[in-house]
């Protein structure tokens, strides 16, 4: 076994299924995020302010714009309003920041435009403007969507490729509590585990836009399938080092 890594095909087993439970997780809180509450209308108003899963409304003034580092990708803006009473997410100055993603009516948004902030909860969801258009916020639960479903595609493809790996190893080791060489082969499980990485790393960078994580997401199948080609042709079986 010199100069080969080893492991402990159960432990992988059990790290495996837990990065699968958690992928599993983190695919049904992508679809919750995804189909929850597109309009403020679907939500009810709240009977006590920033109550979970209702409406809250403050009036508040556009004071100034921000630089969004991100917006060259998205071409998201970032202001800063300034609240008329109490509410979450307002600094000590009395200022909320507000993430507006590029969508229809936000051209709208000046400083010294009276607004009135819409939370969800405790979270800044909506902006109504005063011709009555409706302004879906960075902090909006759908926004965190994409995320979401790419974490959940690596971490489901990782489960998968860690209990291939494992199984493989303990049944040419001939042993699963103790140590044995590693076999770790490049197949489907490795393909969707490169999509899901680098869809998630571009979907960070981008927010809550949807497009730049598809491309992150093609670009690593591409490597992926790539890599399992390469393996393919060589006839070898790498080790994990």
């Amino acid at each position: 076994m010199s100069g080969e890594r080893s492991m402990r095909p159960a432990l992988w087993l059990i790290f495996s299924v837990l990065a699968i439970v958690v992928g599993a997780a983190m695919a049904v809180w992508s679809l919750s995020a995804a189909t929850h509450l597109g309009d403020a209308a679907d939500a009810p108003a709240c009977g006590s302010d920033f109550g979970d899963g209702c409406v809250t409304e403050r009036a508040a003034i556009i004071q100034s714009r921000g630089y969004s580092r991100r917006f060259w990708i998205t071409q998201e803006q970032l202001w800063f309003a300034r609240v008329l009473a109490g509410a979450p997410k307002v600094d000590s100055n009395g200022l909320l920041e507000l993430t507006i993603p590029r969508q229809d009516g936000r051209e709208e948004l000046d400083r010294g435009r009276e607004v009135t902030v819409l939370y969800l909860g405790l979270e800044p969801a909506w902006v109504r403007l005063p011709s009555g258009a409706m302004l879906e916020t960075g902090e909006h639960p759908r926004r965190a969507a994409p995320s979401l479903g790419w974490y959940a595609l690596f971490m489901l493809s990782l489960g998968a490729l860690g209990i291939e790996t494992a199984v493989r190893s303990g049944r040419r080791g001939g042993v699963w509590w103790g140590r044995t060489p590693i076999q770790a082969t490049l197949g489907p499980p490795f393909v969707l585990m490169m999509a899901g990485m680098f869809g998630v790393c571009v979907q960070l960078l981008a927010g809550g836009t949807v497009w730049p994580g598809l491309v992150g997401g093609a670009a690593g199948l591409a490597l992926g399938l790539l890599g399992w080609r390469w393996t393919k042709r060589r006839g070898a079986r790498p080790s994990v080092s």
